[in-house]
């Protein structure tokens, strides 16, 4: 019995030894610990502009992220700045460049490199906000079906600093443009992993938007926090060869978008008629009740429809009707829509999906009026 039990210690104290020393004892445990972000940042001969940056990342409030820096083949003191930041704190890892590979290239290799759940990203002449990380930790605690995640960003026009916000708080525009400052942008890893999203290297501009619509065409949902996120830094650099170069690469971007929806791609189209397509496809791209509030407060009228004025006891207002006549919407409100029983130029009866029928006859004004 008594060798029954030190054989029994022995194998406890052997397996709890292996435990610990596997691979490299409990370090190598911290190593493998999964951190919630991944910030991830590309740079090319921005020396002078790398310890602002690096210093707002390091500075956030939320401590669990890993920092990865890609050098896309910097020919200035690049290297020796990150070095020096590298031994000064463990969250940084550096990759490079064998040479300068563009933008599109280097996210896609910081895609591959990235172990946290989510990326963020934040460029290398831009400056994070402090509370960036701990802000989008809580948004996603609170909603854990959103897979894209953007604020607002703040521009800076001169040496006074960050002087104008820029706030795109209505997600579904991105429909028509490309409303998400690309630095700041939060976006779930497993999401692009698992549907083998990219970005598009002959892209050179606008592959963040590119990026973000194959997302959504995948199914991934939007969210927008409506705080200030990044400094973001203005250049004078648009000449108009880059202005038409941007309108060029997003009108690329958008066709891809049409063909799916199966919509005409021969020139850029309406945002409330793509919107409407989405919706008839059952694939919005935020939540419900978002996606229903955004729709109705910027698609007031779509081209099928007709707008009408009604006069009720306790409020007035635009509605819209549909082509065919059997559906009725008030504008502006997201939950006031209904059924038409009967229409005609002077009388309209609608039964309301959220209360009774009710009739409007059309008043010397033009205005339908309930009776």
């Amino acid at each position: 019995m008594k060798k029954i039990k030190n054989f029994l210690l022995f194998l406890i104290v052997y397996i709890i030894i292996s435990a610990v020393t596997y691979g490299g004892g409990l370090s190598a445990y911290k190593q493998k610990h999964q951190p919630t972000f991944s910030v991830v940042m590309t740079t090319y001969n921005r020396a002078a502009q790398l310890p602002r940056v690096i210093a707002s990342v390091l500075n956030q409030t939320y401590k669990d992220f890993e920092f990865v820096i890609l050098d896309d083949g910097s020919t200035d003191s690049t290297q020796e700045i990150l070095s020096f930041w590298q031994a000064r704190d463990s969250r940084i890892r550096l990759i490079k460049n064998d040479r300068n590979r563009g933008i599109p290239f280097s996210r896609n290799r910081l895609i591959k490199e990235a172990g946290g759940k989510f990326v963020t990203i934040i460029d290398s002449d831009d400056i994070m906000y402090q509370n960036l990380l701990q802000d989008v930790s809580n948004y996603i605690t609170e909603n854990s079906d959103i897979d894209i995640i953007y604020g607002n960003h703040l521009i800076s026009w001169d040496e006074e600093g960050c002087v104008h916000s820029v706030q795109n708080k209505w997600p579904i525009h991105i429909l028509e443009d490309n409303i998400m400052q690309n630095s700041g942008v939060t976006y779930r890893r497993s999401f692009v992993k698992r549907h083998h999203i990219l970005y598009n290297e002959t892209f050179s501009v606008t592959e963040d938007y590119d990026f973000w619509l194959q997302m959504i065409m995948k199914g991934a949902k939007v969210g927008y926090i409506e705080k200030d996120f990044v400094c973001y830094e203005w250049l004078p650099k648009q000449n108009e060869d880059y202005v038409d170069n941007m309108a060029s690469f997003r009108f690329g971007a958008l066709k891809k978008l049409y063909r799916f929806l199966g919509l005409d791609s021969t020139h850029i189209l309406p945002m409330c008629e793509t919107a409407r397509k989405f919706q008839e496809k059952n694939l919005p791209f935020l939540s419900k009740g978002e996606w229903d509030r955004e729709f109705y407060l910027n698609c007031p009228i779509l081209p099928q429809e007709t707008e009408i004025k009604l006069r009720h006891k306790n409020w007035n207002g635009r509605a819209a009707v549909n082509e065919a006549k059997t559906r009725v919407r008030r504008l502006g409100i997201t939950d006031e829509s209904g059924s038409i029983v009967s229409y005609s130029p002077d009388k309209i009866t609608v039964k309301w999906d959220k209360w009774g029928k009710e009739t409007f006859i059309r008043q010397e004004d033009g205005v339908f009026e309930v009776q």
